[in-house]
């Protein structure tokens, strides 16, 4: 990694803790400052999933936000005392609950339609926060993540990547991940608090704590509650050329759900840069089974030949990227099936991501044309005007 790709700013990220149930008999409500207080029995609040007005919960000043995975038509949102015992939230996939003087307090559900959890988020730097040693994220590699370039403090093409997330969660059969009414204020917080005006953000997304093993619970059995956690780091975008190889020993799926989403299970994506830099190259292309050119590690492939740039087919078992998806929307790539031949006799191949954009200088020691208007071709992907990019 060159060294100069990283800007100034102090590293940091927020996680929830561990989940606490609020049906537990030491957790009952939310007064104004976050502290637990009692609700009389049978004391309850109905409200729409996005409704984002306040409403007195005994003594607790909420608001409640829809999240991604409601159906606001059709659902409502019990707040209500359990036995005299705590608050039980039915009724909604996932919703935030702010006190008035606790913005960093959230609530949500269990996704199983039984409990709900009570978690309180911690800032701090990325070193010093910790995930449960349960974390099926941390055992399985069982989550998502979306890495997000964050410019002048505003995180770029938000709404790409959280529908790229979401989809991939409904993919891999995991509850939906919190949407941009949740995130917005939490990614503004992480600016103002590190100082960071240009970075990489990134957004995790695990199944939360389970049993020892592979297995789910079955339906209708309680299920895991999912965790998410930010981290944001300071981070110049790279335009500096590099070289590849096409890696031996690792391959893509072509069929593989995993390969359609960015999972925590990157083992053989760090194999590959590993077989590279062993190899004296940067990085390591990947083929799938069918031999044919799927991805870098880390990036999405663009290969020039004849005037039109070619970038590997979805069902090549390629990452979904979100700068290759601009380029096909706008009409600058089209979709090819390529193999190391049609690289090696191109006039010149990107690897192209959220944060980077660089040219390949050679791939297995064969020289390949310079690409000079790589940065400029992936600003304008960032534009809002990228269907401009055709024109003429």
């Amino acid at each position: 990694m060159d060294s100069n790709h990283h800007a100034q700013g102090a590293p940091i990220a927020w996680i929830a803790d561990p989940p606490v149930d609020v049906a537990s008999p030491d957790v009952e409500s939310l007064d104004a400052a976050g502290r637990s207080v009692a609700v009389d029995d049978g004391d309850s609040v109905e409200l729409s999933c996005d409704d984002l007005s306040s409403h007195d919960v005994g003594t607790a000043e909420v608001s409640v936000v829809g999240l991604p995975g409601a159906n606001a038509a059709a659902t409502s949102l019990s707040i209500a005392d359990v036995a005299g015992n705590g608050v039980h939230i039915a009724g909604i996939a996932t919703v935030s609950v702010a006190t008035a003087d606790a913005s960093d307090h959230d609530v949500s559900t269990d996704h199983g339609g039984g409990s709900s959890a009570l978690v309180h988020g911690r800032w701090g730097h990325p070193d010093q926060l910790a995930l449960p040693l349960s974390d099926r994220g941390l055992q399985l590699a069982d989550g998502l993540f979306e890495t997000v370039l964050v410019e002048e403090g505003q995180p770029l093409l938000l709404r790409q990547h959280l529908e790229r997330w979401r989809s991939s969660a409904a993919l891999l059969g995991m509850a939906a991940p919190p949407g941009a009414r949740a995130l917005t204020p939490r990614i503004a917080e992480a600016v103002q608090r590190s100082g960071i005006q240009q970075g990489a953000l990134r957004l995790n997304w695990s199944r939360g704590s389970g049993g020892r093993g592979l297995d789910l619970p079955a339906a209708g059995e309680p299920q895991p509650v999912h965790r998410f956690w930010l981290q944001l780091v300071a981070w110049q975008p790279s335009f500096h050329p590099l070289t590849a190889i096409i890696s031996r020993q690792e391959r893509r799926h072509a069929d593989s759900l995993l390969n359609r989403c960015k999972s925590f299970a990157y083992a053989a994506q760090i194999q590959a840069r590993r077989e590279a830099r062993t190899s004296g190259a940067d990085d390591a292309l990947l083929l799938n089974g069918r031999d044919e050119l799927c991805c870098g590690s880390a990036a999405n492939l663009l290969v020039l030949r004849g005037g039109h740039w070619l970038t590997p087919a979805d069902d090549s078992g390629c990452l979904p990227g979100i700068m290759r998806r601009r380029a096909l929307e706008s009409g600058l790539a089209r979709q090819a099936s390529l193999s190391r031949g049609d690289l090696l006799s191109s006039d010149g191949a990107l690897l192209i991501n959220s944060l980077s954009c660089r040219p390949l200088l050679s791939c297995d020691g064969q020289d390949l044309p310079p690409v000079p208007e790589a940065a400029e071709l992936w600003r304008s992907l960032l534009s809002d005007n990228v269907a401009a990019l055709t024109d003429g």
